[in-house]
């Protein structure tokens, strides 16, 4: 809505008053949603759910690549705003196997985040330290894209989630070659800026994709699959059909 200036009020002041109206909207919200994703929480460990925390810099195609793999037919907003997205959205996705699991897109991360804002963005975060797995998603096309790498890493770790196995996701190939290197200014190319994500991923593993076009989503859902399998221990044995139930409690 709009802003009547009071008497003898400047414009600053003006839209000081705005801002300030607006970040304890926020604060608000998101005080909501971090009760809301707790109960959540609770209801997916009782089920035990594996979760995968969608993270990366604003605007790298998270929201995207949740609408791409979501069995869902109902799509995520992915407009290319800053803080597009507040409340931590999730849903069912299918791996190669058959296992159903659960995405989260989490807020965007900036660098100098307001500090007005950095406690209330800790609530929705929290999400992430949950996760059983975390697609860090890059932006691959983007000439700030190690930078904005950094700054995530260093998001990630200030939030306590720097110990969850993480797997990096390299959006955007769709755009590789509008990233290509252009003499007469030394922009990085595409692949050297793709090799360099992978050098700063240092242990996390590395997938390129198109969140847009599908190019290496098949390739991403094999890698989310071994993953969240790797320490699965395997028993066999051999179970009366009139006891089939007792399936899903061994799930």
């Amino acid at each position: 809505g709009g802003a009547v200036k009071g008497m003898g009020e400047t414009q600053l002041e003006v839209d000081k008053r705005i801002l300030r109206k607006r970040v304890s909207r926020i604060k608000t919200e998101l005080s909501s949603v971090r009760d809301q994703r707790a109960i959540y929480r609770e209801r997916r460990s009782r089920h035990q759910v594996p979760v995968i925390a969608l993270v990366g810099y604003s605007n790298a195609g998270k929201s995207t690549l949740l609408n791409a793999l979501s069995t869902s037919g109902q799509k995520v907003s992915a407009k290319d705003n800053l803080f597009e997205t507040l409340d931590p959205v999730t849903r069912k996705i299918n791996l190669p196997y058959g296992q159903e699991v659960l995405l989260t897109d989490t807020v965007g991360f900036v660098e100098r985040l307001p500090s007005q804002l950095v406690a209330a963005f800790q609530a929705t975060l929290e999400e992430i330290k949950f996760a059983d797995l975390i697609l860090h998603v890059v932006d691959s096309s983007s000439p700030s894209a190690a930078d904005q790498f950094r700054v995530t890493k260093k998001v990630l770790r200030n939030i306590g989630a720097d110990k969850v196995e993480t797997l990096t996701v390299a959006n955007k190939l769709d755009r590789k070659a509008s990233a290509s290197i252009d003499p007469e200014n030394g922009t990085e190319t595409y692949q050297s800026a793709f090799s360099t994500l992978q050098e700063r991923a240092d242990t996390d593993a590395s997938v390129g994709i198109s969140a847009l076009t599908g190019e290496g989503l098949d390739d991403l859902l094999s890698r989310i699959q071994d993953a969240l399998t790797r320490n699965m221990k395997i028993f066999k044995g051999l179970l009366p059909y009139e006891h089939t139930s007792m399936l899903d409690k061994a799930r």
